[in-house]
């Protein structure tokens, strides 16, 4: 993400994007001083991150209540005498605290706590009458000519991981 004080310099800056660094329309944008769509620009695929979510807890969840649940067997064959005097007692809080406790670490994976910086500068660049042109890349190496590119004539640049 690169900010611009005029309409001409972003709009310079995002063909070079489209020439140097091989980006598509498709994954750059250009936010305007208060741009109503900024959010949609900033994060325009929500579908995607919904599928994200429900799969990391639906995974998480899963994984963390089949380990919880082993470890509960674990328990109740060698463990202490409360697990083994009341085995289906402790498979299944072993195994509901499992998958919670999992599916709450499903939650930190689409947090992308990274990406809130970027919003804010988008925000405020916006608040304050310049231009960003955002850069939605698909690989590593996209990531790298972007930023270069962002880089030339911008004010500031940010870049999430």
């Amino acid at each position: 993400m690169g900010t611009y004080a005029t309409h001409d310099e972003a709009r310079g800056n995002m063909t070079n994007l489209f020439d140097v660094a091989g980006l598509s329309e498709k994954q750059v944008k250009l936010i305007r001083p208060d741009d109503k769509h900024r959010a949609v620009k900033m994060e325009p695929d929500s579908r995607g991150i919904f599928r994200t979510m429900l799969s990391a807890h639906l995974w998480t969840g899963l994984i963390g209540f089949a380990v919880a649940a082993c470890l509960a067997v674990l328990f109740v064959m060698f463990g202490p005498a409360w697990a083994a005097e009341n085995p289906i007692s402790t498979v299944l809080v072993f195994s509901w605290l499992g998958g919670l406790l999992a599916m709450l670490a499903g939650g930190l994976i689409t947090l992308r706590p990274d990406k809130d910086p970027l919003t804010i500068a988008a925000r405020d660049a916006s608040h304050e009458g310049l231009w960003t042109v955002v850069a939605h890349c698909e690989d590593q190496d996209q990531q790298t000519a972007a930023g270069e590119q962002l880089q030339v004539g911008s004010l500031t640049t940010q870049r999430s991981l």
